[in-house]
């Protein structure tokens, strides 16, 4: 059955390996087995694949993304999502989970509550200041929201 679920998820397979040993270990305490069969899967499971991060995109590459970004078919939101990622550094799902409240468009400032950003180390005081190029963004974002 491990081996079966190996074969898809490894964190899946790896959960059902926790559980199934902490079963049958609780199985030994109550006396309703004598030995645990569970003791060896620990050399039957995958070893986890080493994670792959998004790749960041090379300065000589920006030109050539903007050029396809305008080429671009698909929603608008989308081309303005990407642009935005581009120009602010935020991580993805800062920018996908934000609300139009947080952008002061006038004074320039984008507050990301403190619960939303991944890196809790990572400071956000009062906000990110928001360059003079990225508003016409933002006011487009927003203003799409909203309709």
């Amino acid at each position: 059955m491990l081996r079966k679920v190996e074969r898809g998820a490894l964190s899946i397979a790896e959960k059902l390996r926790c559980w199934l040993i902490d079963i049958f270990r609780h199985a030994m305490l109550d006396g309703l087995i004598k030995t645990n069969p569970t003791t060896d899967i620990v050399f039957l499971a995958l070893p986890k694949p080493a994670q792959k991060n998004n790749s960041h995109l090379e300065m000589q590459d920006i030109p050539r993304f903007l050029i396809a970004l305008s080429r671009y078919p698909g929603d608008i939101q989308t081309k303005l999502a990407l642009k935005l990622l581009l120009l602010t550094g935020v991580r993805p799902g800062e920018l996908r989970f934000s609300k139009p409240e947080q952008f002061d468009l006038d004074n320039q400032v984008w507050t990301i509550p403190a619960g939303e950003i991944k890196q809790s180390k990572r400071l956000v005081n009062a906000g990110h200041v928001i360059p003079d190029y990225v508003i016409p963004l933002l006011r487009q974002a927003v203003n799409d929201e909203l309709t």
